[in-house]
This record gives structure tokens, sequence and C-alpha cells, in this order.
């Protein structure tokens, strides 16, 4: 239960961090990139942890340490994005 605590507090902080970030970042091209290598460098180190997690194979019963680092990643990545979606201008949206 502390740990599901842990990444609702990771999404929010992520969230409110990238939402501050995007209002600023979003005005220039070069700017859309910096606002997404965060959410870019999340993924690629959920990446890693998944194969790791693949190679290491299962050792025993219930969640391993790397499953519970890729939760933390997975939820700085949703609340990253979830920040940069509601920050987008209104002009940018589809």
């Amino acid at each position: 239960m502390y740990f599901l605590a842990a990444c609702l507090i990771v999404v929010v902080l992520s969230a409110a961090i990238s939402y501050r970030r995007s209002r600023t970042l979003l005005r220039n091209p070069q700017g859309r990139l910096a606002a997404f290598l965060p959410a870019f460098c999340a993924a690629a180190f959920a990446l890693g942890l998944i194969g790791f997690d693949r190679v290491q194979g299962t050792q025993e019963f219930g969640p391993s340490t790397t499953t519970y680092l890729l939760m933390l990643v997975v939820s700085f990545f949703g609340g990253w994005f979830l920040g940069i979606i509601v920050g987008l201008p209104n002009d940018k949206l589809p």
C-alpha cells in the first residue's frame, strides 16, 4: 500500500513539474524537444529494466526489486507525459 502511495506521489510531482516547464519550453521547436527529453530518458530506462528483468529470470515468488523500480519509472513517465499534454498551448491541440 505504501508503494502505491509513493507511485501516486511520483505521478503528481512529475506532472506538476512538467506542466510548469512545458509552459515556457513549448514556445519554440528546440524547447519542445527539451520538454519531452526526460520522458524519453524514462522510457529508455524502463526498457533497460524490462530487459534486465527478462535476463535475470524468476528467482522468487512475488514482485522483485526490478519490478518496483519499473513501476516508479512508469509513474514518472506517466506524470511527465500528463503534465506536457495539459501544458500544451490551445493552438497546438488537434
